[in-house]
């Protein structure tokens, strides 16, 4: 076997790859006390234990490595990222938020739902989720975009919320240092920690797949992505980044052979879950793939030389129509969804470990 992972190195600023939290990141970072916007806006928490609640934790504590593959000795090519599953908003933030404080739930781009979605329960990938609220720092962005640069229209700190409302009050705003400040420390953490897990999987495997987690509110109007509430909208989306620029996507037999698996898993009743869902799997509709996509699947890495193995990313979206109703969950469904997914990805896993 060729052994192409041995000559792919860490970008610079993310040399550290270990799994867990180091010491000195305990003692050298700030304790930030966070609130748990879930409980603030009435809306029913996707966290279990301490999570929930409000309480303190560092930029290294926001994110969360789930690393139960290790132990097994059975690690899968594919790896997963939930970047929008966060709940927290540190508290000095939540006390500048406009009044209407929905601005920071699922119509603010809370993928609601996607830690019980995604996350491993038996040890089945390594996977990382942040804690922190996308609104605050947003890791499916380029962390230098404070602006919100097409095609993601939201930069890596917002400002308004999905429907163009002020995220924060008038005057109130965060300032650039500040964002900028964040970012440092919470996006650079997670980003931190999905790089360890990659350069784990590729001490085990020559190429891997990267999975990004994403939910999205299927009766909510997104005017800048033309997304309309009243409209009917696929299950779930699988999204390659076809057609943008410096994508090489995945290969198309990867992608069939997910949607086929998820075609089959997913009940043919899903229509009864609601009224807006017309189709089980689409592909490259509506969102296929911001920031993280292109990032680990991207051309860029073959005209510096510096091929990370992944090279192959994709994007899946879950409609929040089939689970998520009056800021409620239907644990049932989310089961069904969770092993349907994971069906796929076992599928995908086995085609990534042949090539």
């Amino acid at each position: 076997m060729t052994e192409r992972r041995s000559s792919w190195t860490l970008p610079g600023g993310f040399e550290r790859s270990e799994l867990a939290i180091a010491p000195e990141e305990r003692e050298n970072e700030p304790q930030m006390k966070c609130v748990n916007l879930a409980r603030e806006i009435g809306i029913e928490s996707d966290l279990t234990g301490s999570e929930v609640k409000s309480h303190e934790m560092t930029p290294a504590e926001s994110v969360v490595v789930y690393r139960d593959a290790v132990k097994r000795g059975e690690l899968s090519p594919v790896f997963i990222g939930i970047p929008h599953s966060g709940e927290m908003v540190p508290e000095h933030i939540w006390r500048r938020r406009a009044s209407d404080t929905k601005s920071f739930g699922p119509q603010s781009g809370l993928d609601a739902g996607t830690r019980t979605l995604f996350e491993p329960s038996r040890g089945e990938f390594l996977a990382v989720r942040t804690r922190l609220s996308r609104v605050v720092v947003d890791c499916n962005r380029e962390p230098t975009d404070f602006s919100g640069k097409a095609p993601s229209f939201m930069g890596v700190s917002w400002e308004k919320d999905l429907q163009g409302n002020p995220i924060y009050k008038n005057g109130q705003e965060l300032a650039q240092q500040e964002k900028e400040k964040l970012v440092s420390q919470f996006y650079n953490a997670y980003y931190r920690r999905l790089h360890a897990v990659a350069a784990t999987v590729l001490r085990e495997h020559e190429q891997a797949l990267f999975v990004d987690g994403h939910s999205f509110p299927g009766d909510e109007d997104v005017p800048a992505y033309g997304v309309r509430a009243d409209a009917s909208k696929p299950l779930i989306l699988l999204g390659t980044g076809k057609g943008k620029v410096g994508m090489l996507g995945v290969e198309d037999e990867i992608v069939k052979a997910l949607q086929e698996v998820l075609e089959r898993e997913i009940p043919d009743d899903f229509k009864d879950w609601s009224p807006l869902l017309d189709r089980k799997v689409a592909v490259n509709e509506m969102w296929t793939g911001t920031r993280n996509i292109r990032y680990w699947g991207r051309e860029e890495w073959f005209k510096k030389g510096q091929l990370p193995p992944t090279s192959r990313a994709i994007q899946i979206e879950v409609n929040q129509c089939g689970y998520f109703n009056n800021g409620k969950y239907d644990r049932e469904k989310m089961k069904v969804l969770h092993e349907a997914l994971y069906a796929g990805l076992q599928r995908v896993a086995e085609m990534v470990r042949k090539k």
